[in-house]
């Protein structure tokens, strides 16, 4: 069953979330471009989301991982025992999320690793 991951357009949030009998400690956090950053990005948008996994033990699993649509971000960690993590836009854009719409009109959604591959096949996902 694919599960909402409880996330809000607060700029440091920090949580526990279990996925499929594994429990995760979840920091998703905001961070501003600097000046170069923002000018080679160039699409007007002033920063990124960020997301940090550990296990309840404090071993990092996922460390800064920019958070983005159109894509499994899990796929290139190939963490055994999880499945996808997918950003949607909701309103059907596909755009990256600024500071004020993850939670709003940014879902992330964690897909359980018996549904990967239908999931990302339906979503045209491939490798």
């Amino acid at each position: 069953m694919i599960q909402t991951i409880p996330v809000a357009n607060y700029p440091d949030q920090t949580f526990r979330i279990t996925l499929e009998g594994v429990t995760l400690s979840v920091r998703v956090w905001w961070s501003d471009f600097d000046s170069i950053t923002a000018e080679l990005v160039g699409d007007g948008i002033a920063g990124q989301w960020y997301l940090d996994m550990a296990s309840t033990d404090g071993t990092i699993v996922i460390n800064s991982m920019a958070l983005v649509t159109g894509c499994d971000m899990l796929e290139p960690y190939a963490f055994d025992g999880l499945g996808g993590l997918w950003l949607v836009d909701d309103e059907g854009k596909a755009r990256d999320p600024v500071l004020d719409d993850l939670g709003v009109i940014h879902t992330l959604y964690y897909v359980p690793r018996e549904d990967r591959a239908s999931f990302n096949s339906a979503v045209g996902w491939t490798r």
